[in-house]
């Protein structure tokens, strides 16, 4: 982090704990809440959100100045970034990831995403193995009644 992301991180948490809603929808609140707290990172995703929309916005604004001033400079020199990140990649992951069941008739197993969570992996193994996952409880649970005898 440099010294200049350091100070807009800052000075953007700053205006965060200034910051007194003067009302609060419950069910807005109730889903924000839910959906960040499924996301270990969902905290630090919203902020950094927010930052890049606020410097993307103040690149329009001073696009705007300049062309009401006289001064054209239609095209960035370079895509405005927050912690090496840009608004291109928000959301890389919210690109649904097709089963592999519902692939033609393949059967094995599909590439899986480096980017996805564990969590992510670990429900789309459960989702696509059910057969698998039953044998094995069933296995178990023969073992642990034979034994327990």
């Amino acid at each position: 982090m440099t010294v200049v992301e350091r100070d807009e991180l800052a000075q953007f948490l700053a205006g965060l704990h200034q910051t007194r809603l003067p009302c609060e929808d419950a069910y807005a609140s109730a889903q924000i809440r839910e959906t960040v707290a499924m996301n270990p990172q969902g905290h630090y995703a919203l902020a950094l959100r927010c930052i890049l929309l606020e410097k993307e916005l103040a690149a329009v604004r001073g696009q705007a100045q300049a062309a009401s001033s006289g001064h054209s400079d239609h095209a960035l020199a370079s895509p405005l970034q927050f912690l090496g990140i840009t608004l291109g990649d928000w959301s890389l992951n919210a690109r649904a990831q097709p089963k592999p069941a519902a692939a033609a008739g393949a059967a094995g197993t599909a590439a899986i995403p480096f980017y996805m969570l564990l969590e992510e992996k670990g429900m789309r193994f459960l989702s696509n193995n059910p057969l698998k996952i039953w044998t094995f409880i069933l296995f178990l649970t023969f073992l642990v009644v034979r034994f327990r005898e």
